[in-house]
């Protein structure tokens, strides 16, 4: 055809769609016919069809077209265009139709089936799908090229056909059947397919049938839209369909092999495509995952061929397939065929099976190497092993179940084996990373995305196994922010990925590409329904969902091997550098704070797990070791302490610690409970745990529910509240953050009277006795589950009503407390020892200290004291106290009190240690059965008596509860119990609270829990936390005890009398239960001043219980009503 006519069809078209500013204006200068502006670039045109900017002649060379889901430009010369969307629109149809003009692509090569039908049908069929084309697309110089190109490939001769194409359409209409129009269709969107134009949406699919436009839909999206190869799939589909459409398929199989073909030798894939050609070996790596080898080969001498260098191993690998452009040729062929020596005939028979390979392979040689051989290769993603401690997640995992998106930046770890030593050796390559997608949903890209991907690697390091190991990272919150939209109404959204590795020396040049396929998931679309429970422990924390199922947390540290501990995680945490953990902890959305591999290693940011709580000591780690973090809103809101901390490594700086909304952390101070949090976060929600099972693939928990201490109140409550929502929202997809909801749950022991009746160790009637003596604290609870009342059933519509007697306990009475003891009672027996060698040691708050010994020994403000005392509770007291080990002597590293090593021999009176365990259980048991006969009223036949926690698993509990209990006048006919189910989700002494508060909480419709130790009025408020008394009447140092923990009575208690001249009265009180004596040390007393106001009609004292730490006290001669207001004071805690 005719370019001045293509080139004034094309202007003269498009000014009649376009708007007044983007139209050519005819010009008569010198040569140029039009002219046109865009942004601040003039265009003209001459009469010979040449494209001149700003006078400058335009070659197409100088431009160059970059495109992607973000952004669209066209370059000049290297420069970035400035142009509007609009003008970018208009100017790329311009330049892609001009410089089109002169293109050949041998399109008449085409195969058709309409050939054989008559000359007139088939010109007034090319002339209705060329203005249809007209409808759906500007560039009339591509529609006038691929029409003139159809016609001859429908058997038109040329003159006929220069002439037919500028006529207008005939208007009889001509299609007489659906099989002709499906035809047309075909036709039409081929042009769209062929020229990687974008495909117009269009109603002309509304005329089809539903087998044809099924038959449409599928070439369209299986077919045309991926490379294909094969013609046995489509004629499957198409012979279950309909056998008539035989010819159909054929067609559509040879415009696939054309449009390939053209794109391989360049003619349809103008812009920057040059002289630069990839050869790509694919095969299937050791780990039967697809990999690439790549040389890109530029050659601007096209008479000499390009020479591609192939790794020698490439051959032996599995399946290879050389790929060039969109071609594919087995590997091994693709050699043969290129061998001097083969026979004419074998490669006739190549020929046959890939039609394109003489063109693709005219101007190739190839040649072997054997430097090194293609390594296998192996990718993860380490996110949750760097914070966590997990597993890594493998290929697999992250094709079939996915990352969650927006959930800040993932790590990824790519090794490449046994190919280190060659880089390390061979000093010259420059190395490099890229990361792309190339497949976004269904969708190939064009041009495939280069992501930031911040890699580094080992290259400089030694690697025993001459691995070369490269690190990078993913950012899921840009590929949110830029993805999201694809999602449409899906889940999730499938990309490909592409990891290339560049190698560049002066000698060689190379690629290895490693796809793999990612699942986005976007977790707005995945919250669940279900609630997860925390049991936010001093000693330890556990976890489940609402289903019953625990979260495993053993890989919060990855390293206890006790099955018995899976379920739970110690709480405490590490800073190691506190202005390098501090820098990642403050300042980014996602805290990219990385664990310690180890206790002493140096390269991470945090520690925290057995190995912290098991693991060696030394003085930096134990003043920088958090392990009570659960205190900390309680220390700082009740006992009004200023709490601070250090870290392990610029140990000089003293940390503030910090809790609650009302305290903001900076530079200067840190919430422990909230990093904590984070960490439980990143677990419950991460992708996959270790071997774990229990992680809901489907959905994303936004629904949390923590137990409570009973003696916390409800401003300390919501501080811890806080603190773990804000932490669980910092580890959440940033997507999901505002639906995370904490909720404050069950108080412990009523938690586990839930788990209690899930066993069905209790049932209707039962009256219970809790007694948990866990690592920290010795909790007692005292109740009834029965049957709601007729009233309760009708008024409240409930089935159930748990009743609350009493709660009681002593937050110093732990299993950890008594070791601390035992210790101290073994460095006692060895004073002379201790003193020789001037070794300080801790003393419990009510032990003696040791006499004539000196003070600095025993102040207890010495870290090595608390080292002292880590070191014979771990390798003495703790393994006798829980495995009833017996050891009569040991040498023991201890320091003295000039932070000087000694080895020391300890001497281990065995029954010292057993006498003292034995004592305290008797003590703790007698105050237990003393609460038991207060608190629950008789009968007690129906009593059920469980011990819970983990000090309870000690032989001598059992011995001392056996003994008191069967022998007791009343509670002989209880039944004792202790629950310890070892199987995944059993009930233990350390899941029982959190299981049965999962069974509260899924019982709540039908069952009321009603606190009787709480005032009526101040149910939200902490029960009566002390027992409050007065010296004896008679003189002496006994305490008589008038109020006790969790007292709700409104009798007023006599406390005596008042002195007139100086109105002051001491009140003793102690939160430990047993008490006798006012010279104990566990009791305190607080002197309060009276008015003469208050003492007008009387001097005698009368006091009664409040709520938490309050009491309230009137003056009267006799007792008076329950109705009188008194004044509340507070007793300091």
């Amino acid at each position: 055809m005719n370019n001045s006519f293509l080139l004034n069809e094309f202007v003269n078209r498009f000014n009649k769609e376009v708007k007044e500013e983007y139209k050519f204006k005819n010009i008569d200068e010198e040569n140029f016919i039009f002219k046109c502006s865009y942004g601040e670039y003039d265009f003209k045109i001459n009469d010979k069809g040449f494209l001149y900017i700003n006078s400058d002649k335009l070659s197409l060379s100088d431009i160059e077209f970059k495109k992607n889901i973000f952004s669209k430009n066209i370059y000049y010369k290297n420069q970035k265009m400035k142009l509007s969307k609009e003008e970018f629109k208009y100017l790329e149809i311009i330049l892609r139709n001009i410089f089109y003009l002169d293109s050949d692509d041998e399109m008449y090569e085409f195969f058709h089936s309409l050939s054989s039908r008559e000359k007139k049908f088939k010109e007034n069929y090319l002339l209705y799908l060329r203005d249809t084309l007209f409808k759906h697309s500007l560039d009339y110089v591509y529609v006038y090229k691929y029409v003139y190109a159809l016609a001859l490939s429908l058997n038109l001769e040329k003159n006929i056909v220069e002439t037919l194409i500028s006529k207008d359409l005939y208007k009889d209409d001509f299609l007489k059947n659906e099989d002709e129009y499906l035809y047309f269709l075909n036709d039409f969107l081929y042009f769209f397919i062929l020229f990687n134009f974008t495909t117009p949406k269009s109603d002309l699919l509304g005329k089809l049938g539903e087998e044809n436009k099924k038959i449409l839909e599928y070439t369209f999206k299986k077919l045309y839209l991926k490379e294909f190869k094969n013609l046995d799939s489509l004629n499957k589909y198409i012979s279950n369909k309909n056998q008539k459409k035989y010819l159909f398929a054929r067609q559509i199989y040879l415009n696939i092999l054309k449009r390939n073909e053209l794109k391989n030798l360049g003619g349809v894939n103008m812009f920057g495509l040059g002289s630069k050609r990839d050869f790509i070996i694919e095969f299937k790596d050791g780990n039967d995952e697809k990999c690439r080898y790549a040389v890109s080969i530029d050659n601007d001498n096209k008479d000499r061929a390009y020479v591609v260098e192939y790794l020698s191993s490439l051959k032996n690998e599995k399946n290879p397939i050389l790929i060039v452009g969109t071609d594919k040729f087995d590997f091994d062929k693709a050699l043969l065929y290129k061998s001097e020596d083969l026979e004419p005939t074998e490669k006739d028979e190549i020929e046959r099976e890939y039609p394109t390979i003489k063109k693709v392979l005219k101007d190739v040689k190839f040649k072997e190497e054997e430097f090194i051989n293609f390594p296998k290769v192996s990718i993860f993603d380490i996110t949750e092993k760097k914070i966590l401690g997990f597993n890594e997640i493998n290929r697999e995992f992250l094709r079939d179940k996915g990352i969650w998106l927006n959930q800040g930046k993932r790590y990824f770890q790519l090794t490449l084996e046994n190919i280190l030593n060659y880089f390390q050796k061979n000093k010259a390559y420059d190395i490099d990373l890229s990361l792309y997608i190339t497949r976004v949903g269904n969708k190939e890209l064009e041009e495939k995305v280069k992501l930031d991907s911040n890699s580094i690697n080992n290259r400089y390091e030694k690697n025993a196994s001459n691995d070369f190991i490269i690190n990078f990272s993913l950012d899921t919150d840009n590929l949110h922010k830029e993805y999201i939209e694809e999602f449409k109404d899906d889940k999730y959204l499938n990309v490909a990925l592409e990891i290339e590795i560049y190698f560049e020396s002066n000698l060689k040049k190379f690629k290895f590409l490693v796809p793999f396929d990612l699942k986005l998931k976007d977790a707005e679309r995945y919250v669940g329904k279900d609630s997860v429970v925390i049991d936010f422990g001093t000693s330890s924390t556990c976890v489940a969902y609402s289903n019953s199922e625990m979260v495993t947390l053993e890989n919060m540290d990855g390293k206890t091997k006790n099955k018995s501990r899976i379920f739970e995680n110690p709480t405490n945490f590490m800073i190691n550098n506190w202005n390098n953990f501090s820098e990642k902890w403050l300042r980014e959305e996602f805290p990219n704070i990385i664990r310690m591999d180890y206790l002493g290693d140096s390269k991470g940011d945090f520690i925290q797990g057995h190995e912290l709580k098991d693991g060696y000591t030394n003085k930096e780690i134990l003043n920088a070791t958090l392990d009570r973090i659960k205190l900390i809103p309680y220390a700082k809101l009740k006992l009004e302490k200023r709490l601070k901390v250090k870290a392990t490594v610029d140990n000089e700086k003293e940390i503030l610690l910090m809790t609650g909304n009302e305290e903001q952390e900076n530079e200067e101070s840190f919430k422990p409970i909230v990093a904590y949090a984070y960490l439980l976060g990143r677990n419950i929600m991460s992708p996959k745990k270790g071997s774990s099972t229990e992680l809901k693939d489907e959905e994303i928990p936004v629904k949390f529910r923590m137990t409570v201490p009973t003696k916390f109140d409800r401003e300390v409550k919501e501080t811890i509240k806080q603190d773990i929502e804000k932490g669980l929202k910092l580890a959440s997809p940033k997507n999901i953050r505002d639906l995370i909801k904490v909720e404050i749950g069950n108080e412990e022991p009523v938690a586990f009277v839930g788990a209690m009746i899930q066993e069905k160790k209790l049932r209707w009637g039962d009256k219970f006795a809790i007694f948990d003596f866990g690592g920290g604290t010795l909790d007692f609870a005292f109740g009834i589950y029965r049957e709601a009342d007729e009233d309760e059933k009708e008024e409240e519509e409930i089935e159930s009503v748990l009743e609350i007697y009493n709660t009681d306990g002593d937050e110093r009475g732990g299993a950890e407390y008594l070791i601390n003891k035992l210790s101290y009672y073994v460095y006692r027996e060895n004073k002379d020892t201790m003193l020789e060698n001037k070794i300080p040691f801790i003393v419990p708050l009510d032990e003696k200290k040791v006499d004539f010994f000196d003070e600095n020994l025993l102040s207890g403000k010495s870290t090595n004291a608390e080292l002292n005392l880590k070191t014979f509770n771990e390798q003495i007291t703790r393994k006798a106290f829980i495995n009833d080990e017996e050891i009569s002597s040991i040498s023991m590293e201890l320091k003295d009190i000039d932070n000087t090593t000694k080895v020391v021999d300890i001497t281990v009176d065995k029954s010292l240690i057993k006498d003292s365990i034995r004592n305290h259980m008797d003590m703790i048991v007698d105050s237990f059965i003393e609460m038991m006969l207060r608190d629950i009223p008789e009968p007690y036949d129906n009593l059920k008596i469980f011990r819970a926690g983990n000090g309870s698993r000690s032989v001598i509990l059992e011995e001392v509860f056996k003994n008191k209990l069967e022998n007791h006048s009343k509670f002989s006919v209880a039944k004792i119990f202790f629950v310890d189910d070892p199987s995944q989700n059993g009930i233990n002494p350390k899941t029982a609270v959190v299981l049965g508060e999962v069974n509260l909480r899924r019982n709540q419709a039908d069952m009321k829990i009603v606190y009787r130790n709480k005032i009526e009025g101040k149910e939200n408020e902490t029960p009566f936390e002390f027992y409050v008394g007065r010296k004896d009447r008679q003189g002496s140092s006994d305490f008589e005890e008038l109020l006790h923990k969790g007292s709700t009575e409104k009798e007023w208690k006599d406390y005596g009398l008042v002195s007139k001249e100086d109105k002051e009265k001491e009140i003793f009180y102690t939160n430990v239960m047993g008490v006798t004596d006012i010279k104990d040390s566990r009791l305190k007393y607080q002197r309060f001043t009276f008015s003469d106001e208050e003492m007008t009609e009387s001097r005698r004292l009368w006091i009664r219980a409040n709520s938490a730490n309050k009491i309230e006290y009137t003056f009267s001669k006799k007792e008076p009503s329950k109705e009188v207001e008194g004044t509340i004071v507070e007793l300091k805690r």
